[in-house]
């Protein structure tokens, strides 16, 4: 009797080891923790730990494609397409292989992921622990320097737009969810968790997250005039509120500038710039429409600024990217891989959009409208640390996907 108690105990705690060593690079990911203190980066290394476990100690179960959940088939499928066509380009003109390590990694984590042993609480508490953890950076970044701009260990774009999706993400289920205890637990959350979409100063972050929220209440809202009304005067209360902080206000106000300026054909400007970035680039589009011309666009854009063929504020600005993810897939891979890259990325979302699960479906829309209302002006998938917390958010959704059908089933 004491050896089958002792054993029940190994057995639990070996669970527990288990599930720590699969969710932990889950939690690092979501929390956009990337570097330890001495500026190391570590979020690689712990989803190949992560895979390598699986693998060994699951043996067969993780290594049979068949046997996976159509859900995580899509996903590992689209992971695969976009490594085999980088590694194509890779030969073909040099892409960078930084990419292709990333997703490499990624895919080995998500297709080694142990599905049966999670279940929706842990889905749910990994989300809501992140986000947390993911505001409470932005609210001591708050205390100690004010509302300025904040990027974390990262860019403030690709920051803001991950803020935006983790909390959209915990909203949705704040909103289909009545029950009292989970509001308590999920609008503090909220409400720290805009945090750092405000301190992004990102306004295609702003915009999309907005546009999203207001397309999500509008498909929870019974259509009469009582639900509209309270629907818009929140909406107005919400709006005048925001405009209100000195951040946002300074942000419009510089936006409306900005505007102006480009009217007077002024386009020295952050939208001025971007727009002469995007004009310069149409030619190479069609010198290089099929496959792109890879890494190849600074040597070109040196010759071309040598030949006074395009300005100083274009050429400096389009050093390292295009400054619109549509752009920098056309001109670099070509529209052969904008369609295949593209397409591959959001694939998983376009599939989930029709799924049973409510949660997983409005997830699946929110993502689609914030992420192609910010591929125009920014360049998320350029930054690795983004690839990895976009698909580790993606691998929850499909998790939360196959529990729905197995509950169904059941």
């Amino acid at each position: 009797m004491i050896n089958n108690y002792c054993q029940k105990i190994l057995s639990s705690i070996s669970k527990y080891w288990v599930l720590a060593i699969v969710y932990i690079p889950i939690l690092w990911t979501l929390s956009f923790n990337f570097t330890l203190p001495n500026g190391r980066s570590i979020a690689s290394k712990l989803l190949v730990i992560s895979a390598i476990f699986s693998f060994i100690y699951f043996r067969k179960r993780v290594f049979l494609f068949k046997e996976k959940p159509k859900t995580f088939k899509i996903l590992i499928t689209s992971l695969f397409i976009i490594i085999l066509f980088r590694s194509i380009l890779f030969l073909y003109h040099g892409e960078q292989t930084s990419s292709i390590r990333a997703f490499g990694i990624i895919f080995l984590y998500i297709y080694s992921f142990p599905y049966w042993l999670v279940k929706k609480e842990h889905i749910k508490n990994l989300t809501f622990i992140s986000l947390f953890l993911f505001g409470l950076d932005a609210f001591i970044h708050v205390i100690n320097n004010g509302f300025t701009r904040y990027g974390g260990n990262t860019n403030p774009n690709p920051y803001g737009l991950y803020a935006a999706l983790i909390f959209i993400f915990v909203y949705i289920y704040n909103l289909i969810n009545t029950k009292t205890h989970i509001l308590y637990k999920t609008i503090p959350l909220i409400i720290i968790g805009f945090l750092p979409i405000m301190i992004s100063q990102s306004r295609g972050v702003w915009v999309s997250t907005i546009l999203t929220l207001i397309i999500i209440h509008i498909a929870r809202i019974k259509f009469n005039i009582k639900n509209i009304s309270i629907y818009i005067l929140t909406i107005l209360a919400i709006a005048f509120s925001l405009y209100s902080t000195p951040t946002v206000k300074n942000r419009i106000e510089a936006t409306k500038i900005e505007i102006k300026n480009i009217e007077h054909h002024n386009l020295s400007s952050s939208l001025g710039v971007r727009i002469q970035v995007w004009k310069d680039s149409i030619p190479l589009i069609k010198e290089y429409p099929f496959f792109g011309l890879g890494n190849k666009l600074k040597e070109i854009n040196n010759t071309r600024f040598e030949n006074k063929k395009i300005s100083q504020y274009s050429y400096y600005y389009s050093r390292n990217h295009l400054h619109s993810q549509y752009f920098e897939f056309i001109t670099k891979q070509g529209f052969i891989g904008f369609f295949i890259i593209i397409g591959a990325i959001i694939f998983p979302l376009i599939i989930m959009r029709k799924d049973n699960d409510i949660f997983v479906k409005f997830c699946s829309i929110s993502f689609l409208c914030v992420l192609l209302i910010n591929f125009i002006t920014e360049v998320p998938f350029n930054w690795i640390n983004f690839t990895y917390t976009y698909l580790i958010l993606i691998l929850c959704l499909t998790l939360q996907s196959y529990h729905s059908t197995k509950d169904i089933r059941s």
